[in-house]
């Protein structure tokens, strides 16, 4: 069934006269012979249909005719050329203070403003309170307006044409003046009106702000209708647009237009981009012929392309290029968008401090992020950014290339994760302090290390336990850990002390990226000579556990462990601690038992542990020279540390 066109406008076209000076206008009227004014065409044959119940995003540069288009839809101003039909009442915010009187408190100007908009008094008085009750200016309501803020101002516009039950409701960039909590509120009221069947036409620069309002867009450049479409494909060609136009070498720059039979066209007129609108438009690329994106994929921590990863889980996200030229500083960055296009998070290299060095000519280059998908679950797009010569806040002198689609993905939620509401997820901590107690007790202090589990399944269980004394309960919960460092992008390599066969040292490979490295420290030779602050049973387990280096090669090659990231350092802590160290340690996995062995391994990493790195003390409970160990060490020190418990055995903190 059609819906009913509630606004029309064939070939509308509005022209301004501009005169140099004064006195030629009067000469024009006076000699009509001969024109003495130059002609600035706002708009340009404009042919737009709005069926009822749509919502209209107008979007442009500053100049390229929304507002004057508007004003001839509100009927504020007469077209020059071409017809004009609106059906329903239309409420209008055109421009700060239009339609009140300075000179009138606030009182009177609703009341004369709702006289102007078709109400009857009655109607007026009827709707009074709910448009006081909106505005929320307290006393002002009966002060002269001309004695507002810019911010009451459109506090009260804003309530007036809101609850007037407008069956058109134009706004035209007015919610930029009012604060955050009145914007979310007017947000939220034009979401009402739209889901009640009222047309909304809107501009704003705010892209966002389009996405969630409009179900439709359209671009205007110098008075012309370049592009009708929707939005995620609108303001993708007028970003596009600034891009180019900003570029220090724009000629070369081409923008794409791919429509949907997948033919593009290079830097499109505007015969070319009319002709494809409205549905046929699929996707707006800007490319330079200097670089090409040879593959973006998606990959999980066992580095195998995925389409569906679930919510929390960590990702790499591999883009390769190939430079066909040299470059001296090029950078590379990417945006996730959801699948109205809204953007939910971009970054780069250039803004991430980490540059990629000058590129030769034909050099194959890979560049991979890695995150965790903290957002709900949905269907998102990755849009693939590469520039040169990085300058100021993340701005660039030339752009290479931006391809919107180059990869979609959906996320999933695990079923038996807690739920959360929201865009994304912030992985909150929750403690609880009752008035009556002195300490405070964490109910949720470590998501990681609460969740299901999800990292040693029945398989990786099998292969590992050959290799280790460690329960599964206690493999789930370094993996966790490890996970969690990977997921907070915390700097530094792994490091195991104690590492015996193998079975955890390869359950931390698994968690390697290309920038961390793995230290493994062991004599090999059995569990060293004990004190006396080990305990008295401590002693019969000297000279047990013996391994060799063979058996935790075997391990590692059973995960298919980057062995060129794993370094094994045979040989008693005193003596292997005074070779070279990693510089930074984002996890320490301690299972060196005795009192001696874990105050020197504490002693020797934690200064090169940053903030957020976790240390994990495995046999905490069970020997008591470890406990000794931590609590001597925390003395020393003068930390206090937040100590959590993972069954009777382990221990472990995040360092603050």
């Amino acid at each position: 069934m059609t819906k009913e066109i509630v606004i029309s406008l064939k070939n509308v076209s509005k022209v301004y006269k501009r005169y140099h000076q004064p006195v030629d206008r009067l000469k024009e009227i006076l000699l009509p012979g001969k024109p003495r004014a130059e002609e600035f065409w706002a708009l340009q044959n404009i042919n737009l249909e709005i069926a009822q119940g749509e919502s209209l995003g107008l979007i442009g540069r500053n100049g390229s005719g929304k507002s004057t288009l508007l004003q001839i839809i509100a009927g504020t101003l007469t077209p020059t050329t071409g017809e004009v039909k609106v059906n329903g009442r239309m409420s209008a915010l055109l421009e700060l203070g239009s339609g009140f009187n300075p000179e009138f408190t606030g009182r009177q100007n609703v009341f004369f403003n709702g006289r102007l908009l078709g109400l009857t008094q009655e109607e007026v008085e009827s709707k009074f309170d709910e448009i006081a009750a909106f505005a929320d200016i307290g006393d002002f309501l009966d002060q002269p307006v001309k004695t507002y803020s810019s911010g009451m101002f459109v506090r009260l516009a804003f309530s007036v044409a809101v609850n007037i039950d407008p069956q058109i409701l134009i706004v035209d960039e007015a919610l930029a003046v009012g604060d955050v909590f009145f914007q979310q509120k007017c947000f939220g009221k034009m979401r009402q009106l739209k889901t009640s069947g009222s047309n909304l036409l809107f501009v704003s620069h705010d892209s966002s702000a389009i996405y969630k309002l409009c179900s439709r867009a359209v671009l205007l450049e110098n008075g012309h209708l370049i592009l009708d479409s929707q939005p995620r494909q609108v303001i993708d060609l007028y970003e596009a647009k600034i891009l180019k136009e900003v570029d220090q070498d724009s000629d070369s720059l081409d923008v794409n237009v791919v429509f949907e039979t997948n033919q593009p066209k290079v830097n499109p007129g505007l015969e070319d981009v009319i002709e494809g609108m409205p549905e046929n438009v699929e996707e707006i690329r800007l490319h330079r012929s200097e670089v090409s994106i040879r593959s973006v994929q998606l990959l999980n921590a066992n580095g195998q392309i995925i389409q569906t990863p679930t919510i929390d889980q960590p990702v790499r996200l591999a883009i390769t290029l190939q430079f066909h030229k040299a470059f001296e500083d090029p950078h590379v960055g990417f945006k996730i968008r959801d699948r109205t296009g809204m953007d939910l998070f971009m970054t780069n290299s250039y803004v991430m401090n980490q540059p990629l060095g000058m590129v030769e000519v034909e050099e194959l280059v890979e560049v991979n992020f890695d995150f965790c998908t903290y957002i709900i679950e949905g269907d998102y797009t990755v849009t693939i950014g590469i520039a040169d010569s990085g300058h100021g806040h993340g701005m660039f002198r030339t752009t290479l290339a931006y391809a919107h689609n180059a990869l979609s993905f959906k996320v999933l939620r695990e079923p038996e994760k807690p739920e959360w509401f929201g865009i994304v997820s912030l992985n909150p901590k929750l403690t609880v302090k009752r008035s009556r107690s002195t300490t405070t007790q964490p109910i949720y202090s470590s998501p990681i290390a609460t969740s299901a589990s999800t990292f040693v399944d029945d398989r990786l269980f099998s292969l590992l336990q050959p290799y280790t004394l460690c329960s599964r309960a206690r493999l789930e919960n370094l993996a966790k850990l490890a996970n969690q460092v990977n997921c907070q992008n915390i700097p530094g390599d792994f490091v195991e002390c104690g590492t015996y066969k193998g079975g955890s040292a390869a359950l931390l490979s698994r968690f390697l990226n290309l920038e961390r490295h793995l230290w493994l420290y062991d004599s090999f030779q059995g569990m060293p000579s004990t004190s006396a602050k080990d305990g008295e049973n401590a002693a019969e387990w000297v000279g047990k556990c013996v391994a060799d280096v063979s058996d935790l090669q075997e391990a590692l090659s059973h995960v298919s462990a980057p062995l060129e990231q794993c370094h094994i350092k045979p040989g008693w802590f005193k003596e292997t601690f005074q070779e070279k160290l990693p510089e930074q340690v984002a996890l320490l996995h301690c299972d060196a038992d005795w009192y001696e062995s874990v105050f020197l391994v504490l002693n020797t990493f934690y200064d090169r542990i940053p903030k957020g790195g976790c240390i994990i003390l495995d046999d905490f409970g069970y020997w008591e020279g470890c406990r000794e160990a931590f609590y001597d060490f925390c003395r020393q020190r003068n930390e206090k540390p937040l100590l959590e418990r993972i069954g009777s055995t382990q221990a472990y903190w995040i360092k603050g």
